[in-house]
């Protein structure tokens, strides 16, 4: 009697863990379809892909595009031609563009499928204005929400003559499903805080600074522009903010060289405009390295940045960068939370897509 209790026993015991066994399979198998897996190992991209910092290397709900010029009276010569791609195999996204510039906001809307790459000329979407594109995936009915898939790039030429490409500064929702919303669902809170989204830079920098003096015939011999945006906290069709910029260079001997520019939509000017003796303490075999912080009404307020860079008749051996390059990340925000008015996709939106939040990365 004992030995048939005994073997009825580990009989139950053997189906429970088979029941286990599958259960967790059913799992794994329906957490494969929610979030497809690309290629071997663990992906960096969708919801599967480990936490990290925001960079202009990965695949993010949101893309940043630092600096867009158009002009409809030379489309050849001013313009800016951005390519999104949509990396994940299965699932379509609806995309909402929105257009800061003269501290307005222009709001667009296009489609991706799985796997496709979508071309557009800011010529066409927004003409005759310069400023930054903010890309945000957004549900069929226009919340924001979680689709680590996308990434971009820009190529960029403007009347001063830069021509270049840069990636898009990728961000990555790392809470599961849709962003939080009021009561009526007319607006929607984006909080950059590592828990929602990653956190925006605090402090950027970028290196390298060359003498912006002229060589022999009138050209210089490498002339830079800078660009600091600082993300607007509403994105209202029309707003403002109190915004400074905190400018300093850095020469060879650390010293510093600090500018306030004091201008609510951000900074976009030759380095020679920000400080004005930039060829004194930068020579042509003497470079330089500056940062940038921004604040309204002196509380931090998150920065992205851009470098342009051109060279003609450089002496040899002097290292000028015809590129363009976005600013390096110092320290970050904390928390910085973004109001986002709900508009519904103008035309068709794909279904939304089932997601997750974001696995834990050791050091993040």
């Amino acid at each position: 009697m004992h030995k048939i209790y005994r073997r009825t026993f580990f009989f139950t015991v053997a189906l429970l863990a088979l029941g286990c066994i599958s259960l967790a399979t059913r799992h794994a198998v329906a957490w494969q379809n929610d979030a497809p897996i690309v290629g071997p190992g663990i992906p960096n991209v969708g919801s599967q892909a480990p936490r990290s910092s925001a960079s202009s290397t990965k695949a993010g709900s949101i893309l940043f595009f630092q600096k867009y010029a158009s002009n409809t009276q030379q489309p050849s010569n001013v313009n800016t031609a951005f390519t999104l791609t949509n990396t994940n195999p299965r699932d379509g996204v609806a995309l909402r563009l929105s257009w800061v510039h003269d501290c307005r906001v222009d709001t667009t809307f296009t489609t991706l499928s799985a796997n496709q790459t979508k071309t557009f000329l800011a010529s066409e979407q927004n003409p005759n204005n310069t400023g930054y594109l903010m890309v945000m995936a957004v549900s069929a009915t226009g919340i924001p929400l979680q689709f680590n898939w996308l990434i971009g790039t820009a190529n960029y030429k403007d009347a001063r003559g830069f021509e270049a490409v840069y990636n898009a500064v990728g961000v990555a929702k790392r809470s599961g499903g849709v962003a939080r919303t009021n009561s009526e669902i007319t607006v929607a809170e984006l909080n950059f805080n590592n828990s929602d989204y990653d956190r925006l830079p605090k402090s950027i920098a970028v290196d390298n600074l060359q003498n912006q003096g002229t060589a022999g015939g009138g050209d210089p011999q490498s002339k830079t522009d800078v660009t600091v945006i600082s993300p607007l906290a509403n994105l209202a069709t029309t707003t403002s903010q109190s915004l400074k910029i905190e400018a300093v260079a850095y020469d060879l001997s650390a010293r510093a060289y600090p500018q306030v520019i004091d201008n609510a939509c951000g900074l976009n000017a030759p380095v020679s405009s920000v400080w004005s003796n930039v060829n004194e303490f930068i020579t042509p075999t003497r470079q330089a390295w500056a940062r940038f912080g921004a604040n309204v009404n002196n509380i931090s307020a998150p920065v992205l940045g851009l470098s342009l860079t051109e060279g003609a008749a450089a002496p040899a051996g002097l290292d000028v960068r015809h590129s363009a390059r976005p600013m390096q990340a110092l320290s970050w925000l904390d928390s910085f939370k973004m109001t986002v008015p709900i508009v519904a996709p103008t035309s068709g939106a794909p279904s939304d897509p089932v997601t997750q939040s974001q696995p834990e990365a050791v050091g993040d």
